[in-house]
């Protein structure tokens, strides 16, 4: 197992991530749920999103684990770190980079408003390598390790696809560096794109690896939220839908989105988004699994209105409330007032 601080590193950047919030999360399960049990239960991921809380899960020795996302991104996290028991990115693997010619497919697409010339010949370069491999994981490292340099390749995490053409025209000299904000130069966020290209390939190769390691097994689906809950057993099911009217992960991820799946179609944005209405359905197909853990932002509900519901569909559990004060994105966002919200319903 890696050490505790190594766990996530392999983790790609992903709004909504629970990487910070997990050890609170299963402290809680805990105390409905004693560890000693855990190895003999099945966990439920039914919103996979950026991997932290089965990755967790996984690391704490569950009989089982089934984890669930529609989105094509989760799906590469789950395939490359999740499934994945032993294997990683080896030399082979850097060779294999560095001969394979660049596709110039990215260059063409994402140059200059998202990414400079050498940045994307970098990331045409693991794609194609990634073409060349039928062994489903390994494909998957690759492309876990294009997501994360096409955080490395922008100013700041957040400007993928949105606003790092004024740092991509500079580093292809199509704009002098004076024109850029000078705060840049002082919060350390050209850190990343003055780096030699292949020594960020190597502090990525060297994260990811971190994340790779023998676990509970895991079963990888790519369903309907919904029909996953109502379909798939197990013990204990955590919850963790997007948060209405919140961060579009559609849009958030668009860019990655055309990278990993190397299509430009945009996915429809997830009904969870729009409103809290489907949580009733969500919870009314869970019925037949004894343990529910929540998560949930208040920007729309409330502590107490969300007990209300899982109340009125679980009304002789035992149902426990927590909050805490929690930003998602604090490198991008100015409100500190908002509440990660935790509720754990199980059998009394």
């Amino acid at each position: 197992m890696p050490k505790r601080l190594a766990l996530f590193n392999g983790l790609p950047p992903y709004p909504g991530g629970k990487r910070r919030l997990v050890p609170w999360i299963f402290a809680n399960l805990s105390k409905h749920v004693p560890a000693g049990e855990w190895s003999k239960l099945t966990f439920l991921d039914a919103f996979l999103g950026g991997g932290a809380v089965s990755l967790f899960a996984k690391a704490q020795g569950f009989a089982s684990i089934a984890c669930n996302d529609w989105s094509y991104r989760s799906q590469v996290v789950g395939q490359a770190l999740l499934r994945n028991q032993n294997q990683i990115l080896e030399e082979a693997d850097r060779i294999c980079i560095a001969n394979s010619p660049a596709s110039g497919i990215f260059r063409a697409q994402f140059t200059p408003h998202t990414f400079s010339s050498r940045h994307a010949e970098m990331l045409d370069q693991i794609h194609q390598a990634a073409q060349a491999i039928e062994d489903p994981t390994q494909t998957a490292l690759y492309q876990l390790l294009l997501w994360h340099l096409a955080g490395d390749f922008v100013c700041f995490g957040s400007s993928i696809g949105t606003s790092n053409r004024p740092y991509a025209e500079a580093l292809d000299g199509l704009r002098s560096w004076d024109s850029l904000p000078p705060k840049r130069y002082l919060d350390h966020s050209l850190h990343s794109l003055l780096q030699p290209t292949w020594k960020l390939v190597e502090k990525r190769i060297k994260a990811i690896n971190q994340s790779v390691f023998g676990g509970s097994p895991v079963q990888l689906f790519q369903h309907d939220a919904i029909e996953f809950v109502r379909q798939t057993p197990g013990d204990i099911l955590y919850l963790d839908p997007p948060y209405a009217q919140t961060v579009r992960y559609e849009a958030a991820f668009k860019t990655i989105d055309r990278l990993l799946s190397g299509s430009m179609q945009a996915d429809p944005p997830s009904g969870f988004s729009k409103s809290t209405d489907l949580l009733n359905a969500l919870f009314e197909s869970a019925k037949s699994i004894p343990v529910w853990i929540l998560s949930y932002g208040d920007k729309t509900v409330s502590l107490e209105e969300l007990k209300a519901q899982i109340q009125a569909h679980r009304p002789t559990a035992r149902i426990t409330t927590h909050a805490r004060q929690y930003t998602h994105m604090p490198h991008v966002s100015e409100n500190r007032s908002h509440q990660e919200l935790l509720i754990i319903a199980s059998p009394q």
